[in-house]
């Protein structure tokens, strides 16, 4: 019998924050038995991840792994969906980790209304101390959004594998690809739901936001997706996508933070 959804995570030298992303899977699997698949795509770390991943195969939380030289992050994303079965497919960081109490809707609503596309709202914290840096709160799914810089949370995004696999991430990108994967999926979906529940908590010091050149080429990425894509204003996509962004933040700033975190604990 097929998956329902496959969750796909790609690592290299992820120790460090590698077993609350399996945990937290772990739990989802816990409540959701056979319909939830696990791949992880190892691209030859040489800390001790791999050992975490085979302790986590060898007890059925994880259902395949490979580890492997590879093109890049996008690369390994590509891999992910050709060996994944699930009839969606989420794809979660290895310094990220769900909160499964969230899913029970998602699943009811996979399983019943079969939508093309289930996104939810994400968290982001910093690596440091754990403090909420931003919180992505996505809304309603809206066309016209779109060429405005809008998109949901990657990790927190549910689609069909069928999507994916006509739609693979383009590894030319090197930070963006997901952008790129994001705009032309919503484009060409025609069922979309939104969970207006946080599914994810991502922590903050990705490859697009680590440094100021990062944060220059994944801006520079957007503006070549989005002219690529035909937006009429490619460079107002990059402008509203920033100030999408600054919503974010400005929302964590109002936010009752202790009430957030005690209930951003990944738990049964």
């Amino acid at each position: 019998m097929q998956k329902l959804l496959s969750i796909i995570t790609v690592t290299y030298n992820a120790e460090e924050y590698l077993r609350d992303c399996i945990e937290s899977i772990k739990i989802l699997k816990s409540k959701y038995g056979s319909i939830i698949e696990y791949v992880i795509i190892d691209g030859n770390s040489t800390d001790k991840t791999i050992k975490i991943i085979n302790e986590y195969y060898m007890s059925g939380v994880v259902d395949f792994y490979l580890s492997e030289s590879d093109k890049g992050i996008f690369d390994a994303m590509n891999k992910g969906i050709d060996h994944s079965t699930g009839e969606y497919i989420l794809i979660v960081g290895s310094d990220d980790f769900l909160l499964p109490q969230n899913f029970g809707k998602v699943i009811e609503r996979l399983t019943i209304e079969k939508p093309d596309i289930c996104y939810g709202d994400a968290i982001f914290i910093s690596r440091s101390n754990n403090n909420i840096v931003r919180l992505y709160k996505s809304g309603k799914y809206r066309r016209w959004k779109i060429e405005l810089g809008w998109h949901p949370p990657h990790a927190g995004t549910i689609v069909k594998k069928r999507f994916l696999a006509m739609n693979k991430f383009n590894a030319e990108y090197k930070v963006s690809a997901d952008i790129e994967m994001q705009w032309k999926t919503f484009m060409n979906s025609k069922s979309v739901i939104y969970e207006n529940t946080y599914l994810v908590v991502c922590r903050m010091g990705g490859t697009s936001t680590k440094s100021f050149k990062g944060i220059l080429k994944a801006n520079g990425e957007v503006y070549e997706i989005a002219k690529s894509l035909g937006y009429k204003m490619p460079a107002f996509a990059v402008i509203t996508k920033l100030m999408w962004k600054s919503t974010q933040v400005l929302r964590a700033k109002l936010t009752n933070r202790k009430k957030l975190l005690s209930e951003i604990e990944f738990r049964q």
